[in-house]
């Protein structure tokens, strides 16, 4: 799933990458074989199906590149079996959508 992600454009974050986004972290959830949390980050994608409320090309290219890298950096952590290094990753992670989505809503803000 990853090397998808990474084969596809390196700078935009279209709907392909949304798509594949979102299959890796199931995947990475069902991994878990916590059904709990599978539940919930499926939840969390159809409820905020962003592709439908927002567009993504507020994603800057730089920031495309980071999560290519992120999700480079949490297969290595789970190859290496690296329980403290993937925390700290995922944390990193997981934090980022959430500030960019801050970030687009502060200049959809500005441009009224």
């Amino acid at each position: 799933i990853h090397r998808e992600f990474a084969s596809d454009s390196p700078y935009v974050y279209d709907d392909l990458r949304v798509k594949i986004n979102r299959k890796f972290h199931l995947r990475l959830a069902a991994m878990s074989h916590n059904g709990i949390i599978l539940k919930y980050i499926q939840e969390i994608f159809d409820l905020l199906d962003l592709r439908t409320k927002m567009r993504f090309g507020f994603i800057p290219p730089e920031r495309v590149q980071e999560i290519h890298f992120e999700h480079q950096n949490i297969i290595e952590a789970l190859q290496n079996h690296d329980k403290t290094g993937l925390k700290r990753i995922l944390r990193k992670h997981l934090k980022s959508p959430v500030n960019d989505i801050i970030r687009y809503l502060n200049l959809e803000q500005d441009d009224t």
